[in-house]
C-alpha cells in the first residue's frame, strides 16, 4: 500500500511539474473546432463556392521558370507524396520532435498540437477565402487545351491556385510547435524548427513538381501559414500573457483590470 501511495503521488507530482502553455479549453475548442468545421464544409461545397472561370489565367515568367524547373514527369506521384506528407509524415514528425525536446511531458506536446491544429485550421480556412476570391487557374489547367479544361478529374478545383493550402497548413504546423517549444524554453527548440521547417518546404516543393501550384502559390502559402502558426501561440497561449480578469471594489474606487 506505502508502495501505492507513492507512486500515486509522484505520478501527481509529475503532472504538476509539466510546462504546458496556457489554454482555455472551452474557448480553445470551441475555436479549433468551428475553424476545422468551416474549412471542411468549404471543401465540401466547392463546386459551389469556387470560381467556374479562372480570374488571374496567365502566369508571370518566373513561376512559369519553376514549373519547367520542378514538374515532375510522373505529376500523380509527386501529388500522392505531398497529401502523406502534409496530412500525416510532417505533423507527426513535427510533433514527435517536440514531445522528445519538452522531456517526454505528453501534457504540454497534447496542448501544443491542439494549438497547431488551432493554426492550421483558422490559416487553411483564410486559404479559402483567398481561393475563392482570387480565382487563380492552377497550372496544369492552363497547359491544357481549352476545349480539355473542363473534363479534368475536378473542375471545381481548376482555378484555386492562390495559394498553397498543402503549404499553409504544415508551415503553420511547424511555425506553431517551434513557437510552442521555444515559449516554454526548451533547449532543444531548433530541433522542432529545423524538423518542421524542411518539411513544410518539402511539401511546397511537391506541389510545385505536381503541377499542382506555381512557386508564388507557395511562397504566399508559406507566408501565411507563418503568420498563423505565430500568431496563434503568441497571442492566445503565452507563459506571460494568460487572459483573466479581476474586480476591485473599494470605498471610492471601482474598477476593473484584465491581461489579454
Amino acid at each position: 500500500m506505502r508502495i501505492a501511495a507513492t507512486i500515486v503521488a509522484l505520478s501527481f507530482a509529475a503532472r504538476a511539474e509539466t510546462r504546458a502553455l496556457p489554454y482555455q479549453p472551452a474557448r480553445d475548442l470551441t475555436m479549433t473546432g468551428a475553424a476545422g468545421a468551416a474549412w471542411l464544409l468549404s471543401q465540401i461545397f466547392e463546386r459551389q463556392l469556387a470560381p467556374s472561370a479562372c480570374r488571374w489565367c496567365d502566369p508571370p515568367g518566373f513561376d512559369s521558370s519553376f514549373r519547367d524547373a520542378l514538374k515532375w514527369r510522373d505529376t500523380g506521384a509527386a501529388h500522392g507524396a505531398s497529401n502523406v506528407l502534409a496530412y500525416g509524415g510532417m505533423p507527426l514528425a513535427a510533433l514527435g520532435v517536440d514531445l522528445f525536446v519538452s522531456g517526454r511531458d505528453f501534457e504540454a506536446v497534447g496542448i501544443d498540437a491542439l494549438i497547431a491544429l488551432q493554426s492550421a485550421f483558422l490559416a487553411g480556412l483564410f486559404d479559402q477565402g483567398v481561393k475563392f476570391l482570387v480565382g487563380r487557374e492552377r497550372p496544369f489547367v492552363h497547359a491544357l487545351d481549352p476545349s480539355q479544361k473542363p473534363l479534368t478529374d475536378k473542375p471545381a478545383d481548376n482555378n484555386v491556385s492562390f495559394y498553397s493550402g498543402h503549404t499553409s497548413f504544415t508551415t503553420a504546423i511547424a511555425v506553431s510547435a517551434g513557437v510552442c517549444a521555444s515559449l516554454r524554453g526548451d533547449k532543444d527548440a531548433w530541433a522542432v524548427w529545423a524538423t518542421g521547417l524542411t518539411l513544410a518546404l518539402g511539401t511546397g516543393y511537391l506541389r510545385i513538381a505536381a503541377d499542382k501550384h506555381y512557386a508564388s502559390d507557395v511562397l504566399v502559402g508559406a507566408l501565411f501559414g507563418g503568420l498563423f502558426g505565430a500568431g496563434v501561440p503568441l497571442l492566445f497561449h503565452r507563459p506571460d500573457k494568460q487572459p483573466g480578469a479581476s474586480l476591485s471594489v473599494g470605498p471610492q474606487a471601482f474598477s476593473v483590470t484584465g491581461r489579454f
